[in-house]
């Protein structure tokens, strides 16, 4: 009786993980360790059902553990294909390589660790394969480690959104193109973001994991440096969940721009500005979701670096 609570109990549970693969899950702007914790949903449901498949398939079951582990590892491949397309025009959901990788790795942990026929494989060849297992695993839970360690110290060191004096902030922006943070560079501490701008139509930017109540503070500030003697103009936007929502409409976000000499500018922004700027409304200060600096038709690929961006009473 109580091997079969358990079973019901682990179909349940890959039940309900098949289901969350194709419906819920985090948005664009959730944070990131959501995001990653839920990636990690396909080893769950992958060991689960690698188990499940095993052990009440008679044909399988009775067959040698190398056999079934090219069954079991066949039967994710295909299985996983099959979920990833059936993600196509579900929302914002695509098919990710990823996830094929994360079901493969969940195929192998139901079977290194699950599998009954485990025990029938020499002791020191299962605890190797079991090792390899396991340091998988642990390379593809890293990133939700290090999304983790890095909300804490967002946190900690809020008001500040983004100095670059921290390992995993880089993290936090994202764009199309190469940016990383430089160490050579700074306008305070010892580190800055160097940023490569191209000639595509929009290049730059955007600080994209972040607090998102400004309410209580009165202005955003920020540095930039342009190494050239040549000036560079910048566009600055802020927008709000509402505008994301709603049509992402150019006059219904702070919009501002400016030409930046050589040398490192500070720039300050009115969060009030930032309130008043949608025609039709004020802008969300406890929801604010997105912060992008970026350039329009550069002629040249150009560099700049960002720094220090915060909110100040």
């Amino acid at each position: 009786m109580k091997l079969v609570n358990q079973m019901k109990i682990l179909v349940l549970i890959a039940a309900s993980c098949l289901v969350l693969l194709f419906v819920g899950g985090p948005g664009y702007y959730s944070p990131r360790s959501y995001q990653c914790a839920w990636d990690l949903g396909h080893i769950l449901f992958f060991s689960i059902f690698t188990y499940l498949l095993i052990s009440y398939w008679d044909t399988l079951l009775k067959q040698r553990f190398l056999k079934q582990c090219m069954w079991a590892l066949s039967i994710a491949l295909l299985f996983g294909i099959l979920i990833e397309l059936g993600q196509v025009g579900l929302g914002d959901r695509t098919p990710d390589i990823y996830d094929l990788l994360r079901d493969i790795i969940g195929a192998l942990v139901g079977l290194a660790f699950f599998v009954p026929s485990r025990r029938l494989v020499p002791k020191i060849r299962l605890r190797i394969f079991q090792a390899i297992v396991l340091i998988i695993v642990l390379v593809t839970i890293f990133p939700l480690a290090q999304a983790l360690i890095d909300e804490a110290i967002a946190r900690k060191c809020f008001p500040v959104l983004s100095d670059l004096e921290t390992p995993f902030e880089s993290k936090r922006w994202h764009g199309n193109f190469e940016f990383e943070i430089d160490r050579k560079m700074a306008r305070q501490g010892k580190c800055s973001l160097r940023v490569a701008l191209n000639t595509e139509q929009y290049s730059g930017v955007g600080l994209r994991y972040f607090a998102h109540d400004w309410g209580d503070y009165n202005c955003l500030q920020f540095s930039l440096f342009n190494p050239s003697s040549e000036p560079i103009k910048i566009n600055c936007r802020v927008h709000d969940i509402h505008h994301d929502k709603h049509g992402q409409d150019y006059y219904d976000r702070f919009n501002t721009s400016y030409l930046l000499p050589q040398g490192w500018s500070d720039i300050k922004i009115s969060v009030k500005d930032i309130a008043d700027a949608p025609r039709k409304r004020k802008m969300d200060l406890v929801h604010i979701q997105g912060f992008y600096l970026f350039v329009v038709r550069l002629p040249q690929p150009r560099i700049i670096y960002i720094d220090d961006v915060r909110l100040v009473l």
